[in-house]
């Protein structure tokens, strides 16, 4: 049975960088454990001028 797990953060002031990095390598680092079948991730687009 599939399972799907959603987590959402607040990041700290000056740690963006750092954040930015570690969801980039999230979905590749998460299929190297094992019955991971996939990995996606969604951002909030926060400077969108309209």
């Amino acid at each position: 049975m599939p399972i799907h797990v959603a987590i959402t953060r607040k990041v700290l002031p000056g740690k963006e960088e750092e954040f930015k990095e570690a969801l980039r390598r999230f979905p590749g680092d998460s299929l190297l454990h094992g019955g991971v079948h996939g990995a996606a991730r969604m951002s909030v687009l926060t400077h969108l001028h309209l």
